[in-house]
């Protein structure tokens, strides 16, 4: 598994990234919006954490540019602000799963990330069900 933390504030992102670590896989980390989306050029996402104030390119830009340039979209997590929660639904409607406020604990990153994936898992399956359900029968 591959996990992207964007995140501009340097001292927020080390320890983003020793909670993040408690989930294993490969855990790369940006900047800014530019910097995440030349990582995710490169390599393929499954799990994005987004800090939607970010320098430049901000959270929503980037959510906007990569549903306009048909860029798959991984599965993501915005973090936010008390004062952004409009702007965490806005997220949300470009595609973010799930949101999270700062500041919060290891086992509440933990909790969202799992819950994201399990709900992931599980519209895959209702899918193949759904696909394996619709086959003719001989």
């Amino acid at each position: 598994m591959h996990i992207l933390l964007i995140e501009d504030a340097h001292s927020l992102s080390l320890l983003y990234r020793d909670y993040l670590s408690d989930l294993g896989g490969t855990l790369h980390y940006a900047a800014n919006a530019e910097e995440g989306l030349q990582i995710m050029q490169r390599q393929k996402i499954d799990l994005l954490f987004l800090d939607l104030h970010l320098p430049g390119l901000d959270g929503l830009g980037l959510l906007k540019k990569m549903r306009s340039d048909g860029t798959p979209l991984p599965l993501t997590i915005v973090i936010t602000a008390n004062d952004q929660i409009k702007t965490a639904v806005d997220a949300i409607t470009l595609g973010a799963r799930d949101y999270i406020i700062k500041p919060f604990t290891r086992e509440r990153i933990l909790e969202v990330a799992q819950k994201t994936m399990q709900h992931a898992t599980m519209a895959n399956d209702i899918d193949a069900l759904r696909a394996e359900w619709r086959k003719p029968l001989l």
